[in-house]
């Protein structure tokens, strides 16, 4: 709390602006340092979710003969919130890719690191457009109401009309199958609830026409708008939507703006975030892309995966606008010598009690998967969690159950704290799991 009290005597007191690669800013360097040291996970919990999943996902209504010869199991896009009421889980909708297109998972937690799938969202065989702009993909991304420190809530639409109440969720559609294929845009999809009565994973309904398609008169668009992240902007009375765009090189981010969700205008200075030099490498030179939007203290924060000097993992810009975006030029992930060797990329980052979860999409030698860094080292919870029946005498065993559950219960507890945590790890550690 000290920290960002800092900061906000810095937004209301500091007016220098200074030059950095090359550009002018009026945001201090003290403040990017700040909201690094706020956000930081340097403790690599590991990855929870891979390929496999062809169980959970009914296969897409495309022919056999014209499917990939293997799965290629791409879990992606994690997106962690808590529906009210629920005190025992925290959920994640992702995407995965069956071998045709991607469709939306749903995953829950009882510690927010340990997860399983349990359902679908959104899937291809429900598909009932007359257009085929979205009939191989829906890749979802869900609305949320974020309050840095706390685990998000599902949005509810603002607006008058047929939506009003509903939740809502961004999704990719593409009019070709396979992966980053065809027109690829952006369409809205809504619900009245995450389950049915009977426990099942309630299925969500697509407006039938994309909200968002690239325009040949915006040539950073050039045939793909990506992953999106929309909110609402209270201040401003209306919906925000942050994307990346372009099939070309550099793939940049850019936001546009709504009332009613189903009609958007673009910001006129996109692309908004894009390539910019700094200390003689050339940031985002690829990319810019999978924006995930918070507020924290008096700036706002965009998480997003850019092309680094450390190769293409996550970093963060900051606004005092949520127009004006000024890159901080710092990673916040590292790539490993395995399963994310390649790409550490496409964040999601939470607070709750004290802990920041950074979560994010792996790419290395099992391919795409679904990982988690933590503020705190959490290594005792997963090994404990992994402690097969039978390896210590069952008194012991018992123990080490009662401990796992005392530290589950104080990380997803709503209005717990760093202390309990803190405590609970100390607790599990004394029950002499190696």
């Amino acid at each position: 709390m000290k920290r960002f009290l800092y900061i906000t005597v810095l937004s209301v007191f500091s007016t220098v602006s200074f030059a950095r690669g090359g550009k002018h800013f009026s945001i201090p360097e003290s403040v990017f340092d700040s909201i690094y040291h706020e956000v930081k996970t340097p403790y690599e919990y590991g990855y929870f979710l891979t390929g496999g999943l062809t169980d959970l996902f009914p296969p897409t209504n495309v022919p056999l003969g014209e499917r990939l010869s293997s799965d290629p199991g791409i879990v992606g896009n994690p997106i962690v919130f808590r529906i009210p009421g629920d005190r025992k889980y925290v959920y994640m909708s992702f995407t995965y890719h069956d071998g045709i297109g991607y469709q939306t998972g749903l995953a829950r937690s009882r510690d927010f690191v340990s997860w399983e799938a349990v359902g679908v969202m959104i899937d291809n065989t429900s598909y009932n457009h007359t257009s085929n702009w979205d009939k191989y993909h829906a890749g979802g991304y869900i609305m949320r109401d974020h309050v840095w420190g706390k685990t998000p809530y599902p949005h509810r639409a603002v607006v008058d009309g047929p939506y009003k109440g509903l939740y809502s969720m961004t999704y990719l559609g593409s009019n070709e199958p396979y992966n980053e294929n065809g027109n690829v845009s952006q369409g809205i999809a809504f619900s009245d609830r995450i389950f049915e009565k009977d426990g099942s994973v309630a299925k969500w309904w697509r407006y039938e026409n994309p909200i968002l398609s690239p325009d040949e008169g915006y040539a950073y668009e050039a045939g793909a708008c990506w992953k999106s992240e929309a909110i609402w902007d209270e201040k401003n009375n209306r919906y925000a939507i942050f994307y990346n765009a372009s099939r070309k090189i550099p793939e940049c981010l850019c936001q546009a703006y709504s009332k009613d969700l189903i009609h958007w205008e673009r910001e006129p200075s996109n692309p908004v975030i894009g390539p910019e030099e700094h200390e003689g490498y050339l940031w985002g030179k690829s990319h810019s892309g999978d924006p995930d939007v918070v507020k924290i203290g008096n700036y706002w924060v965009i998480f997003y995966f850019s092309t680094t000097p450390n190769g293409i993992v996550d970093v963060f810009a900051v606004s005092t606008d949520m127009v004006h975006w000024q890159q901080s030029f710092r990673p916040l992930l590292t790539c490993n010598s395995t399963w994310s060797n390649t790409y550490a990329h496409k964040p999601c980052v939470i607070k709750q009690n004290g802990v920041v979860y950074h979560y994010y999409v792996a790419y290395g030698n099992i391919g795409y998967i679904s990982a988690v860094n933590t503020s705190i080292d959490l290594s005792i919870l997963k090994t404990a969690l992994a402690i097969p029946e039978g390896k210590y005498p069952q008194r012991q065993y018992k123990a080490i159950q009662k401990a796992i559950g005392k530290l589950q219960n104080s990380l997803i507890e709503e209005n717990g704290s760093l202390e309990s945590i803190e405590k609970a790890i100390k607790n599990l550690v004394t029950t002499q799991v190696p």
